[in-house]
């Protein structure tokens, strides 16, 4: 992914206004933190999100978000398993809900699967002979 965002060519506003944009898809808000005029934000970001070059490094962006936000399991499990061996916090509800979580992310247990297929009698009451 790092060799693909090095290809397209951005200023450093237009990669500040991205990487504010995907923050909470607010053009002008983004158009703002970059530094563009204050008066034009909303037309400049607005212009900005159809350039094509600008839509390729956004798609790249959102295409890992845990990476643009600096999170991984690795951190996770850490941040996870010191809650875990905190004696402040032994026998509180963050223990319980560190290891519930863990558990889930290591696979020990499935979560639960819930059929969302419903039939159109179902919906109607209809009886249908088969």
């Amino acid at each position: 992914m790092a060799k693909e965002k090095d290809k397209i060519k951005l200023t450093p506003k237009q990669k500040i206004f991205c990487h504010e944009y995907i923050i909470d898809w607010n053009a002008t808000r983004a158009a703002k933190v970059a530094k563009y005029s204050e008066k034009t934000a909303r037309q400049t970001g607005y212009e900005i999100l159809t350039k094509p070059y600008i839509q390729d490094y956004i798609k790249l962006i959102t295409s890992d978000l845990e990476k643009e936000a600096g999170v991984s399991k690795l951190k996770m499990l850490t941040r996870l398993s010191k809650v875990m061996d905190n004696e402040e916090t032994a026998n509180t509800p963050y223990v319980l809900k560190s290891i519930e979580i863990l558990a889930k992310m290591l696979g020990y247990y499935e979560s639960e699967k819930i059929d969302h297929k419903v039939e159109l009698a179902q919906i109607t009451g209809i009886q249908i002979k088969k």
